[in-house]
């Protein structure tokens, strides 16, 4: 008997290489045969959820691997900004920029849907879809088109938004020790320590990439409720919170003093200055000065230190408000105290710890991404 045994037939070779081919082919077809019975509703809920996660978690990209997409011109964003983002970092997905989220609405800067979906939505299909958040309960921001009657996909997210870091300054805190027609009084910003002491970004105070402002309040109490407040004139004690007393502010500048470097000026434009609570900013100078009756605030925007020339990471910043004692009767400036840096006052510094410092608090939102 024949001993046939560990061969196989050429024919049973054949036969299933043949069988394995067809049945490759047949697999790599299957998926396209329900390409046109899809859910769309599950393809535009997964779009949603998508866009939901890059908005809260990813802090958006540039062209230059970086992500202070925000920072760009209107001009160059198309170019510039590949990805849109809320978050303040990888490292701290839900807790959102407030900076970032207000310049994503930016009708000068993007346009709806095309900049969206290039930087939001991606994907082939022309989406339309509307994103919408409500922070701190009250504030409401959106944009795109008005949801339809019909289904479309939806998500929903909570969130934290990193509001800015301001501060209140009595005056009376600060009083000028000793008498003068003039008073200037430095607040200082010193961006190192304010980098490097708060390593959690979102706890950090960044006037490099965040707005700060500096209010200084209660300005009349200084020279209005104080005994020991009198001016000497011609050898005559008044009262220095007589009526016809007014306190002006002369002049607002900002210098800068980095290591190894003298104290130099920065260039003033991109702050505001605003006086007694209006909403229209003043430029005082001692050719124009601005009367005062209780507060000053400066408002720093988020790009004005990180402007080329502005400031460093190593810079230190000194805000100086100059105010005179304008007599209205005379007609020039008189001796009397306000507050001051000088005359042995200790020199206000814009820092954590400081119970004049309101540092960064998170406050809730929700964000809301319809697409059909």
């Amino acid at each position: 008997m024949k001993n046939d045994h560990a061969y196989l037939s050429i024919d049973f070779l054949a036969g299933f290489t043949i069988f394995m081919i067809a049945f490759i082919w047949v697999a790599t077809m299957i998926p396209g045969l329900f390409v046109n019975v899809r859910s769309t509703q599950i393809d535009y809920d997964a779009v949603a959820y998508r866009t939901g996660v890059i908005l809260t978690e990813d802090p958006g990209w540039q062209v230059d691997g970086t992500s202070d997409w925000e920072v760009i011109d209107d001009a160059r964003v198309p170019e510039e900004v590949r990805r849109i983002g809320w978050a303040i970092s990888k490292e701290n997905p839900g807790v959102l920029s407030a900076v970032k989220m207000n310049r994503s609405f930016c009708s000068t800067a993007f346009t709806y849907p095309e900049s969206y979906q290039d930087k939001i939505i991606f994907g082939d299909m022309p989406y339309r879809f509307n994103i919408s958040v409500l922070t701190n309960g009250t504030y409401y921001q959106s944009v795109g088109d008005v949801r339809p009657s019909g289904a479309y996909g939806y998500i929903r997210r909570v969130a934290k938004v990193k509001q800015m870091s301001d501060s209140q300054v009595p005056a009376y805190a600060f009083m000028s020790k000793g008498i003068s027609p003039k008073h200037m009084f430095s607040p200082e910003m010193n961006i190192t320590d304010l980098l490097f002491k708060e390593q959690n970004l979102a706890y950090q105070i960044n006037p490099r990439h965040e707005s700060t402002a500096i209010n200084v309040t209660n300005i009349s109490w200084v020279y209005r409720n104080q005994s020991n407040l009198d001016y000497f004139d011609g050898g005559t004690e008044k009262p220095v919170g007589s009526s016809n007393l007014k306190v002006h502010l002369l002049d607002v500048n900002l210098t800068r003093l980095n290591p190894s470097e003298p104290l130099v000026a920065i260039p003033p434009f991109g702050h505001e200055v605003y006086i007694d609570g209006s909403s229209t900013p003043v430029i005082p100078r001692l050719s124009s000065p601005v009367i005062v009756q209780e507060n000053v605030s400066i408002v720093f925007n988020s790009t004005f230190f990180a402007a080329e020339g502005k400031t460093t990471t190593a810079s230190r910043v000194f805000v100086n408000f100059t105010f005179g004692l304008w007599n209205t009767t005379n007609l020039t400036y008189d001796d009397g105290y306000c507050i001051n840096s000088t005359y042995g006052n200790n020199l206000f510094r814009y820092d954590y710890g400081s119970p004049w410092v309101r540092e960064p608090v998170l406050e809730p939102a929700i964000l809301e991404v319809a697409v059909w």
